[in-house]
């Protein structure tokens, strides 16, 4: 279990550092935004991530 965290972590890394995003400011961002919320509003926040463009 915890290899898979692992690898979820860097595969968020990388994919910020690919799209010229700075990986502290994005995680402490989400972290922090997550942090406030409740679990319900936090549904809300992974279906949102789906509508974020992708860079091509």
């Amino acid at each position: 279990m915890g290899a898979e965290h692992i690898c979820l972590i860097q595969s968020l890394i990388c994919t910020c550092k690919l799209h010229d995003i700075d990986p502290n400011v994005y995680l402490t961002d989400v972290l922090q935004r997550v942090s406030q919320q409740s679990s319900q509003r936090g549904r809300r926040l992974n279906t949102k991530a789906k509508e974020i463009p992708v860079c091509r």
